[in-house]
C-alpha cells in the first residue's frame, strides 16, 4: 500500500474505518471507506505532491450538498495526514461552532481510530484529543 496515496491508504484495511459499510450480504459493518469516483480524482489531485514536495494548495475548501459525507471525508484526511506526513503535527478540528467542532467532527475521527484495528491499539484517546503513536495530536 501506498502511503502517499489518500485514496489508496483510505480504502485499505489500515484506512479510514466508517459505520455503515455494506458487505455483500447486504450487512451493514465498520470497514474502510468506499469512496465515490469523482472524491477519489479530488482527493488524489489536492493531495498529490508535486516534485519538490509540496501539495498543491495551502488551503482547500471542499463543499457539497447535505448529507454527503462532508464529515466523513474531513475526518479521515484528518487521519491521513497525521499518520502520514512528516510527524509530529498538530491537527485542529474547527468548524462553524463547538458542537459542531466536536460533536460531528472529532466524533467521527474517534470513531475511526476506535474501530481500525491498526490505530485502536496504539492511539490515545481522551474526549478532547487523540494522540497517535507517532506523536501527532
Amino acid at each position: 500500500m501506498n502511503i502517499d496515496d489518500i485514496v489508496e491508504w483510505a480504502e485499505s484495511p489500515a484506512g479510514f474505518y466508517v459505520r455503515d459499510r455494506e458487505t455483500r450480504g447486504g450487512r451493514k459493518v465498520p470497514g474502510p471507506i468506499l469512496l465515490a469516483e469523482h472524491q477519489r480524482r479530488i482527493l488524489r489531485h489536492v493531495f498529490t505532491k508535486d516534485g519538490d514536495g509540496r501539495f498543491p494548495y495551502d488551503v482547500v475548501v471542499y463543499s457539497c450538498p447535505k448529507k454527503s459525507g462532508k464529515t466523513a471525508i474531513a475526518a479521515m484526511v484528518v487521519l491521513w495526514y497525521a499518520g502520514t506526513q512528516e510527524p509530529p503535527n498538530e491537527i485542529y478540528i474547527v468548524a462553524n461552532d463547538f458542537d459542531q467542532a466536536s460533536k460531528r467532527g472529532y466524533k467521527a475521527v474517534r470513531w475511526a481510530i476506535d474501530h481500525n484495528p491498526g490505530l485502536s491499539h496504539t492511539a490515545r484517546v481522551s474526549d478532547e484529543k487523540a494522540t497517535l503513536s507517532n506523536g501527532t495530536d
